[in-house]
């Protein structure tokens, strides 16, 4: 039995009383199918569906009535239970294309960038695409992939084990990306985000998996009352401070989630200290990497 089919099953069964951490027991307690055999290349890094309407049972099972989420743990629960009820996709074939139209924040100014980004990844890794300020779209051969194809990406992500500590541990061996974290939970909140965003298609019952591991990371916190994203929207805030690849020590780091759908709209970075650009010099509490997932 998949685990998705095993939540909804335990979920008709259990009683209304039953705790949100006997969700995370039955995804974790689900027996496993072997791990995908791995094919890609070591590199390093260089640079949900249907949450609204959730029967009465399966609320009661992740809050008690009228209560409020007060911690990370509470929140991701609840994302992994509404990716349980989401439809399964086909595996995209080699020659479908990822696509991503993003905006980034400009660091300098601190506002939105005037330019959206428009991108293509063939699932197969040959080529890429990207549509120019002028409408013209661009394709290119790619000879390599220093953060692995989105066909090796979706292998990592679909071989993902059921148990959140498991799912740690396998991030941690993951070959596509080494997380250049100063502490294990930098280095390990780094690998889980990295997976979320990462240029491939992430089906919702991985994601479900990398939501509940998330949850298991010291100092992960969330924000329900966070700032809009960059254009605007609502944002569930999961909330990381650390020394992450990225950035330096005491930079606040935020994922960004859909508060219905709990799809990924985003990462946002808050200095923790003095950034000097040169022109201008960014302080500590100010966003200075931000970028919203528009499509």
């Amino acid at each position: 039995m998949d685990d998705l089919t095993m939540l909804r099953e335990f979920r008709d069964e259990a009683p209304a009383s039953a705790p949100a951490y006997l969700w995370r027991r039955a995804l974790r307690n689900a027996g496993a199918p072997p791990l995908a055999s791995r094919t890609c290349a070591r590199s390093r890094r260089v640079a949900v569906g249907a949450a609204a309407t959730v029967a009465a049972v399966a609320a009661a099972l992740v809050l008690a009535p009228g209560s409020t989420p007060t911690s990370a743990a509470a929140v991701l629960d609840r994302a992994a239970l509404a990716l349980a009820d989401a439809p399964a996709a086909p595996k995209p074939g080699p020659h479908q294309w990822i696509y991503q139209r993003m905006m980034h924040l400009d660091a300098a100014t601190g506002k939105p960038g005037t330019h959206v980004g428009y991108g293509w990844w063939r699932m197969d890794g040959e080529l890429a695409a990207d549509r120019m300020p002028d409408g013209e779209v661009h394709v290119q051969r790619l000879e390599s992939w220093p953060l692995g194809t989105p066909e090796q990406w979706y292998a990592v992500v679909t071989a993902l084990p059921q148990q959140p500590a498991a799912v740690i541990e396998y991030l941690r061996d993951d070959p596509l990306y080494e997380s250049g974290g100063g502490s294990q939970a930098d280095r390990d909140f780094d690998e889980v985000t990295q997976a979320l965003t990462a240029q491939t298609f992430v089906p919702p019952a991985s994601r479900a998996r990398l939501y509940l591991a998330l949850a298991t990371i010291p100092g992960v916190g969330v924000d329900e009352d966070a700032a809009p994203d960059l254009v605007g929207r609502p944002v569930l805030s999961i909330t990381y401070t650390g020394d992450l690849s990225l950035g330096r020590a005491g930079d606040r780091w935020e994922l960004l989630l859909d508060p219905s759908s709990y799809d990924v709209l985003g990462l946002r970075g808050t200095a923790g200290s003095d950034i000097d650009l040169g022109d201008v010099v960014i302080h500590p509490g100010t966003v200075w990497f931000e970028y919203a997932l528009l499509d």
